[in-house]
């Protein structure tokens, strides 16, 4: 697998993270779990609370909520990362070398 979509982020205490930039496939497949798997328990809320709020407002079941998991799932998918990146910026983490940071600023 090529690492041409990934970045590496450091923190002060050590810590390293290579995160991915762009689609984010995992949050595709497997939804709002993923979210608390990855530790980003508000976003997982945020999904749920959009999931409900469209499912109640429409009144809809059965098949309909496959179709607004799909949607949002893809909805997500295509943020994610990059929310996920600007939550560890801001957690103290920083970018690990000059390449890195061409691809960040294109990519946020």
């Amino acid at each position: 697998m090529s690492t041409d979509n990934k970045v590496t982020l450091k923190h002060k205490y050590g810590f390293v993270k290579e995160v991915k930039v762009g689609f984010s496939w995992e949050m595709f497949f497997f939804g709002f779990l993923y979210l608390f798997i990855v530790g980003y328990a508000g976003l997982g809320i945020m999904y749920i609370s959009f999931f409900l709020a469209i499912w109640w407002s429409f009144g809809w079941g059965g098949a309909a909520l496959f179709f607004i998991s799909l949607a949002l799932n893809t909805l997500f998918a295509i943020v994610f990362n990059r929310l996920w990146v600007q939550y560890l910026l801001k957690e103290g983490y920083y970018l690990a070398n000059i390449q890195d940071e061409s691809k960040i600023k294109e990519y946020l």
